[in-house]
């Protein structure tokens, strides 16, 4: 088999940080809360923006200050926003395709 020398970034699959999304909010927001779908909206692009671990610090903190007892949701999705080291990936991802989208001028 011969090898390749090819680079990828591998960045984590956006859905998922979309479900961890939706079931945290879920345990702030009541289902009929119409705001609900903003405050989604609203992290997702912090995500996306590379600011994770400010996501991930808020959601905690808006659940010990509610003092939240069933917080499950609220953690893993914290904890999946730290630990894929989403941030690092989403700075290199926009790195490496801005760099692509000025080669090909």
């Amino acid at each position: 088999m011969r090898k390749n020398q090819v680079q990828a970034v591998v960045v984590m699959d956006f859905i998922h940080v979309l479900e961890y999304l939706w079931k945290a909010a879920h345990c702030l927001h009541d289902k009929k809360d119409k705001t609900i779908e903003n405050w989604v909206a609203e992290r997702a692009f912090k995500v996306l923006k590379g600011q994770c671990s400010q996501v991930a610090k808020g959601i905690r903190q808006s659940a010990s200050k509610r003092k939240l007892e069933n917080r499950e949701a609220i953690d893993k999705c914290a904890d999946y926003l730290l630990k894929n080291n989403l941030e690092k990936q989403v700075k290199v991802a926009l790195r490496r395709s801005s760099v692509k989208r000025f080669s090909h001028c």
